[in-house]
C-alpha cells in the first residue's frame, strides 16, 4: 500500500492567488500595544513600545521594564481613547513579569533577554 505523494503533504501560501487570508497573531505578548505606542507608567515614566520584547524608556532612571498600569499618551501621533480605556483596562492589575509569565506558559518559552533601551 502507497501512501500520498510528498507533494500532497503540508500547505503552502501564495500570496498571488485569488484565496483571502486572515493571519492572526496568536499568544502574542501585550496584544493590547501596538508598536510605537507612547505611555507612562505608575512612577510617571515615559516609554516606547517596540515589539512584544521591546521597551524604550524615554527618561533616565527606569527600570527593564514599565511599572503597571499603563497610561497611553500617543498613539501614531494623538490620542486613541478607546486605545487609552483599553491599556489601562489590561495593564490595572498584574506587571510586566505576569504578563512574561502568561506568555511563557502558553507557549512554553521563554521569551529572549532583551533589556530596555534608551
Amino acid at each position: 500500500m502507497s501512501g500520498p505523494d510528498q507533494e500532497d503533504q503540508g500547505c503552502s501560501l501564495d500570496p498571488d492567488d485569488d484565496i483571502p487570508l486572515d493571519i492572526e497573531l496568536l499568544f502574542r505578548p501585550y496584544a493590547f500595544l501596538q508598536h510605537d505606542d507612547q505611555l507612562t507608567d505608575r512612577q510617571g515614566r515615559s516609554w516606547r513600545f517596540e515589539g512584544p520584547w521591546r521597551w524604550h524608556w524615554e527618561d533616565e532612571g527606569a527600570g527593564p521594564a514599565p511599572q503597571w498600569p499603563l497610561t497611553l499618551t500617543d498613539r501614531n501621533g494623538e490620542l486613541d481613547p478607546a486605545g487609552a480605556c483599553a491599556i489601562y483596562e489590561a495593564t490595572a492589575t498584574g506587571s510586566h513579569a505576569t504578563e512574561v509569565a502568561r506568555w511563557s506558559r502558553l507557549i512554553d518559552a521563554a521569551p529572549p533577554s532583551q533589556p530596555a533601551t534608551n
